[in-house]
């Protein structure tokens, strides 16, 4: 073994099982998308190279079977040329329009108050796009009316931008330099006797860097008795900015529309995911940190002498 000990070993091991898992999903989602049709060789080149089971599954998402999702009933009533022409015009930068006497005003994909995009104006019925991307929306069959027709559209926008990649990353940097873990508890348990031990944990928050691993463990224990909610936040306006600077550029009616799916791709698809990447992983890393702890305190206690400072005669 070169003079390895038994600790080493065992990392070697682990990493050897790791890797042999990695491998196998790999071999998975080749056959998978090669079913689909859509295995490209620069697909399968960067499946093969990427040595990150979180980044594997993020090359893999967009090809991942998935229950009928609000994007898949978009697509099979025609709506994904439109969406994607949506996308493709919210990039081609655009003057901000004319602000009001003064220079006050907000431009189009933001209200006057609050940062959050407004909500899609129709007018008799129509979405108010561009002449080309008018077209589009109406040569639909069966035709689709302006309310419908510009939220299936969104839909499939929002999906888009919840498997991309980079987005993601986005997201996922978010989490790792401002994630906040914090606990409350549950107010029909807390005068409860098995609350009490949880008593640190009824109104608590800490960033998720800093937060030891005997404090998240006892605060998954709490939620797993149903005493705790617990929950891991970001600064959401600040990372829905960040993604819309990622797919929109200038000012328009497009780019109003790629803003509000961005929102909602946060909201309801992205964030929901990175948390549960994060509760897991914060998880893992507090069961790894226990037991070194008590792997340690084990090896004091058997390497301390049985019968203290006594004399033994031999």
């Amino acid at each position: 073994t070169g003079g390895l000990d038994e600790v080493q070993i065992t990392d070697i091991s682990e990493l050897y099982d790791r890797l042999k898992e990695l491998g196998k999903r790999k071999e998975t989602i080749l056959k998978t998308i090669r079913e689909q049709e859509k295995l490209t060789p620069e697909l399968e080149a960067k499946i093969l190279a990427c040595m990150d089971s979180t980044e594997l599954e993020d090359i893999y998402l967009p090809y991942k079977p998935k229950r009928r999702t609000r994007a898949q009933i978009a697509r099979e009533q025609g709506l994904e040329p439109l969406a994607l022409a949506i996308m493709e015009e919210a990039q081609k930068p655009t003057a901000p329009p004319d602000l009001p006497e003064g220079g006050r005003g907000a431009p189009p994909n933001l209200p006057e108050r609050g940062g959050v995009p407004m909500r899609t104006r129709e007018n008799k019925g129509t979405l108010n796009l561009p002449q080309h991307l008018s077209k589009v929306f109406a040569s639909l069959s069966p035709p689709l009316s302006g309310r419908s027709g510009g939220a299936l559209a969104l839909d499939i926008i929002a999906e888009i931008v919840s498997e991309n990649q980079q987005a993601r990353n986005t997201v996922r940097t978010a989490y790792q330099r401002g994630a906040v873990i914090t606990s409350k508890v549950i107010k029909k348990m807390k005068d409860t006797d098995e609350a009490q031990k949880f008593a640190d944990y009824f109104d608590f928050s800490e960033p998720l860097r800093r937060c030891n691993s005997h404090r998240l463990l006892a605060m998954r224990r709490g939620e797993d008795q149903g005493i705790l909610r617990v929950s891991i936040t970001i600064d959401g306006e600040e990372c829905i900015s960040r993604l819309t600077r990622q797919f929109v550029r200038g000012h328009g009616v497009c780019q109003t529309l790629v803003t509000q799916a961005v929102e909602d791709s946060f909201k309801r698809l992205i964030n929901p995911s990175i948390e549960n990447e994060f509760a897991a992983l914060s998880k893992e890393r507090a069961d790894e940190e226990a037991i070194k702890v008590f792997t340690e305190n084990l090896r004091q206690l058997l390497l301390s002498p049985p019968l203290g400072q006594k004399r033994v005669l031999a």
